[in-house]
């Protein structure tokens, strides 16, 4: 009996869900900033129908850092879909993700594939979520390390500094940086810093965090709706301004 897993992205500027198997790879892509809310409950409904399955097996949730919102509406959804059905539920880091989704776009020239590759995730305040990827790790080893909130410069000098420590002789081509939103990432660089080529992040697939997951499963176990928790990395601004909660006067 084939065993199916719902897949859930909304962690950024996309809708990405689909329904994977062994022989299935059903999935629905969205540039819909702000519209999550509304949009992914019936594009889940639609996937269902369209495959005649009734509940999924499993779920795949990217957890975060992304979007405050959007982070929030995917692993509300995940969580609540999960404890519904009773099945189990799996996050992964949403930056690891597009790392992997990154990694896989590149993999159809291989000579042209780099040391190592920078993501960023427009994170507002002049900051970034980042993380690193070396394509000839292992992925899941290199995915349980932590992903950053850190200024672009910032993060483009500790990734350019790694990558010389390895030595001239093992990097195949300069590191490629990837973002969601190229444009407003390199606005956030100083006057006088150096920027490099900053390319746009692949459209998300709900197949290939299918694929990640199934890697990072290997290891890790899928678990209860109530252990899936939202990875924001910064801080809700609110608490910083109402330490002690807002009490209306």
């Amino acid at each position: 009996m084939s065993s199916y897993a719902l897949v859930i992205d909304v962690s950024n500027q996309w809708i990405a869900v689909g329904l994977c198997g062994a022989n299935l790879r059903l999935e629905k892509n969205r540039r819909a900033p702000r519209e999550a809310s509304n949009r992914l409950v019936p594009l889940i409904g639609e996937l269902l129908q369209e495959a005649g399955v009734k509940k999924p097996d499993w779920i795949v949730c990217a957890r975060g850092p992304g979007s405050f919102t959007g982070v929030r509406i995917g692993v509300c959804a995940a969580r609540t879909l999960a404890q519904f059905w009773e099945i189990p539920v799996f996050g992964v880091d949403s930056l690891a993700f597009y790392a992997y989704a990154a990694f896989r776009a590149l993999e159809e020239d291989p000579e042209k594939i780099p040391d190592r590759i920078g993501v960023m995730i427009d994170g507002k305040q002049k900051r970034v979520y980042a993380r690193f990827f070396q394509p000839g790790a292992d992925p899941v080893e290199q995915f349980s390390s932590e992903s950053l909130d850190i200024p672009p410069a910032v993060f483009i000098e500790q990734h350019e500094s790694a990558v010389e420590k390895n030595g001239p002789s093992r990097i195949q081509s300069p590191p490629r940086y990837f973002a969601d939103e190229p444009d407003i990432v390199r606005s956030y660089f100083r006057e006088g810093d150096s920027i490099p080529e900053i390319l746009s992040l692949p459209v998300p697939r709900a197949s290939v965090l299918y694929e990640l997951a199934l890697l990072v499963k290997g290891k890790e176990r899928a678990g209860d709706w109530a252990d899936l928790l939202p990875e924001y990395l910064r801080e809700d601004p609110a608490r910083s301004k109402f330490p002690h909660g807002y009490k209306a006067s």
